[in-house]
């Protein structure tokens, strides 16, 4: 690498020449000036380096199909092979300086990847990605399934609508105090936490996110990946800082490898050694076609982070379909399981729209192949190969916003069963309550006439000397009695009656 001074300086030059013409958004540009500047010179780790990979050369002794088909590479060895940079995790100034300066990246491209505690407000969201300005940069998100290792309560049982907000808010606490310790404790290269999201008591999703961007240089294509996955600090309390609890993502019918031993490398790098969300990771070759693509279309490498991606968000899709049914099934009169039940549905149906959201996102640079400015393949079997790749990731999209459209409308029918059921519960309550009122004012008819005449009648007055003997009271008390009866009772009687003689007639009208 060039001095670490030159290229900070060039690239400073290239991010205040992307706003000369629109000064009101120096601030978004000036956040990434600003983090060159204050922290530039810090030492770097193996783990904050700029890996540089190239295609290995054809021979004729590959056997196919072949995983991981790159070789380590440096910027200015002599030959003309794309190439292809990767930089992990929270990034060092450093290294985005020398990338910045080497391709003239956008300024975009790093931003996004600080940490909140970098930006202009923890409030400001991300920015939209716009098919007619996605020309060199693209962002694919996907989710990586945690097991938390923190004793929670088991499953529904047991657990309330209080409890479950408490533990997100917990959580989202916790991942912002790690979000700021990047910043403050300078570690850089570790993995950069975008959002936590607590489904139960069982597992929760990471939301992170890889971008990808061509640059131009020495007359041939080179790519570069940005992700947030790279290691993970784990004495910040997040749910898997005890042991690991990370769900793997199987490989399901991927093609199976040659039996051939696996090629040593001089860097120790191989593709079992990578992360499962590596964006080199899955690259297998299934024949030369494919080897020539990938020498001609960036959409090639792309195509593995959009299937790892469909896969983390089908695997959480599961993870809710499970959660509704759950929904569905466990109806209890107690309230407070109601709201729990509710919650955790609103949560879904959040978690569903992020989903859809996203997975539009990735269906839009499917449809077009990648972007605009990108190379295009130029034989005609390398185009029906992109084609063919391209009609599977849409096939498999297209199924995928089915399903999420389908567990949308699960999640609005279980919604409707859960509030017909706590209606139902309430109207029972108020059925009972409407009892118990009903038996106490017939209690009341009988005790508040005897009271009120032993009332009266048992005051020392001196006008009624001698004391009037026991009828009047009993006289009185019956009166009264009576009196109340017909005010309670008298029109329902009355009503009785008159039913009673029309049912009466209409009987004699058919005989």
């Amino acid at each position: 690498m060039s001095s670490s001074t030159d290229d900070r300086s060039v690239y400073l030059r290239h991010i205040r020449s992307c706003y000369r013409y629109h000064p009101e958004a120096a601030s978004f540009y000036e956040q990434l000036a600003d983090f060159l500047d204050a922290c530039s010179g810090q030492r770097k780790s193996r783990l904050q380096e700029v890996k540089l990979f190239e295609i290995s050369p054809l021979s004729n002794d590959d056997v196919y199909p072949k995983a991981f088909p790159f070789i380590t590479a440096g910027l200015h060895d002599e030959n003309c092979k794309p190439r292809i940079g990767v930089l992990q995790g929270f990034p060092h100034p450093d290294c985005i300086a020398f990338l910045g300066a080497e391709f003239a990246v956008r300024p975009e491209f790093f931003i996004e990847h600080l940490p909140v505690s970098l930006k202009l407000s923890d409030s400001v969201p991300e920015l939209p990605t716009l098919p007619s300005r996605q020309d060199n940069v693209v962002r694919v998100h996907f989710s990586r399934l945690v097991k938390p290792m923190s004793p929670y309560p088991s499953r529904l049982s047991g657990q309330t609508s209080l409890h479950m907000r408490q533990k997100r808010a917990e959580m989202e606490g916790l991942r912002l105090n790690y979000e700021k310790a990047l910043v403050n404790h300078r570690m850089y290269g570790a993995t950069h936490v975008r959002k936590i999201v607590v489904h139960d008591s069982d597992i929760c999703s990471v939301e992170e996110m890889v971008s990808f961007t061509i640059a131009t240089h020495r007359n041939n294509w080179h790519g570069i990946f940005l992700t947030d996955s790279s290691r993970m600090v784990t004495e910040q309390g997040l749910p898997w800082s005890r042991h690991g609890g990370i769900v793997p993502l199987v490989p399901y019918n991927l093609p199976a490898e040659s039996s051939a031993p696996i090629p040593s490398r001089d860097d120790g790098e191989s593709s079992g050694q990578l992360d499962q969300f590596h964006p080199l990771k899955g690259i297998v070759l299934r024949d030369q076609v494919d080897y020539q693509l990938m020498q001609e279309d960036p959409f090639f490498l792309l195509a593995t982070v959009l299937t790892t991606s469909f896969l983390s968000w089908s695997q959480t899709l599961n993870v809710l379909a499970q959660g509704i049914t759950e929904c569905q099934d466990q109806l209890d009169v107690d309230q407070d399981k109601l709201q729990f039940q509710l919650g955790q549905l609103r949560q879904h149906v959040a978690t569903i729209s992020r989903v859809k959201e996203l997975l539009s996102e990735n269906q839009h640079i499917i449809t077009e192949g990648g972007c605009s400015s990108w190379p295009k393949p130029a034989s005609d079997s390398t185009i029906k190969r992109k084609e063919l790749i391209q009609r599977k990731l849409q096939a498999d999209y297209d199924r995928m916003m089915e399903r999420c459209k389908l567990l949308t409308g699960h999640c609005e029918s279980a919604t409707s069963v859960l509030v017909g059921f706590a209606q139902l519960v309430l109207s029972e309550r108020g059925v009972q309550s409407a009892n118990e009122v009903n038996m106490l004012t017939r209690m009341a008819s009988f005790f508040i006439p005897l009271s009120f005449i032993t009332g009266v009648f048992g005051m020392n007055i001196r006008e009624w000397s001698p004391p009037p003997s026991w009828q009047w009271p009993f006289g009185c008390g019956i009166g009264i009695y009576l009196l109340t009866l017909s005010v309670l009772y008298g029109p329902e009687w009355i009503r009785k009656i008159k039913n009673y003689h029309f049912t009466a007639d209409i009987w004699k009208f058919r005989r």
